[in-house]
């Protein structure tokens, strides 16, 4: 998995480099800057955020945060479909919140300023996150639980916390 997630990465770069500025891979602060005052003057111009839905790449393994920061990968979703060394996914079986290396993982990625992206983690989960978190974090996508009650989506309480780190929520509508 981290072999493809390089491989990926390395693809993202070719891609970037044949549209020369038509095309900002965001890896900072400056980059979105950048990509905004471009757009300003050309609306062709896109961004785009290297990131990674599940962190199953990271085969239970710290160095491999490096790599894929060092790639380019700027957000990582801690879970997808299935627990992992990470901890518990909302699909998962556990329903376990972080391991140790998942808190190692998240401390790090608030060091590296990545972005924590909270779908599909289990309830347990998102709380501990946002528990440690120094940073903001986002739900890129998911659902409300007062309209289906699923451990997929988010409680009121969360949605508060979530909004009092001032993170981002995005409701999938199926």
């Amino acid at each position: 998995l981290m072999k493809r997630t390089l491989y990926q990465s390395a693809q993202l770069e070719e891609f970037a480099a044949e549209f020369h500025d038509e095309f900002i891979i965001v890896k900072n602060p400056e980059d979105v800057l950048e990509l905004v005052e471009k757009r300003k003057a050309d609306k062709h111009v896109i961004g785009g955020l290297l990131g990674i839905e599940g962190a199953h790449a990271l085969e239970g393994k710290m160095e491999n945060l490096e790599k894929a920061f060092e790639a380019g990968v700027r957000l990582i979703g801690p879970m997808h479909f299935f627990d992992n060394e990470m901890g518990g996914s909302a699909h998962g079986i556990s329903g376990e919140g972080l391991t140790d290396f998942g808190k190692e993982v998240i401390r790090r990625m608030n060091e590296l300023n990545m972005i924590i992206d909270l779908a599909h983690a289990s309830p347990k989960m998102i709380e501990e996150i946002l528990e440690m978190s120094s940073k903001p974090v986002m739900v890129s996508h998911t659902g409300i639980r007062a309209v289906l009650n699923s451990p997929r989506n988010l409680s009121d309480e969360q949605i508060r916390k979530i909004a009092a780190k001032e993170g981002i929520i995005g409701i999938a509508f199926f």
